[in-house]
């Protein structure tokens, strides 16, 4: 019973997001995500090309984020390919 408590909420939070993203849900990819997409470690898909991508900072950038986006688009492109749903529906998971 304890363990239900909590996912109620939780349940509750999720179809609310679900229900207000939904308009989104079915968008194509935009602004940045198309760079993301193109790049090389996406598109050639080594682990070890992902992994020395991650770790190479190049200049010094307030936007180096090799999990959020580096790790996210490698392994969604690498599970779903190029298909903007599961990225959008895996995002709003993720930001509920």
């Amino acid at each position: 019973m304890a363990r239900t408590r909590h996912l109620i909420p939780l349940a509750t939070l999720t179809m609310l997001s679900l229900w207000f993203w939904h308009g989104s849900l079915d968008d194509f990819f935009a602004q940045d995500d198309f760079l993301l997409l193109a790049d090389a470690v996406v598109k050639e898909g080594s682990w070890s090309r992902l992994f020395a991508a991650m770790l190479d900072i190049g200049p010094v950038d307030n936007m180096y984020r090799p999990i959020s986006t580096t790790l996210y688009f490698f392994v969604m492109h690498k599970t779903v390919g190029l298909s903007p749903l599961p990225y959008h529906l895996v995002n709003v998971l993720l930001h509920t």
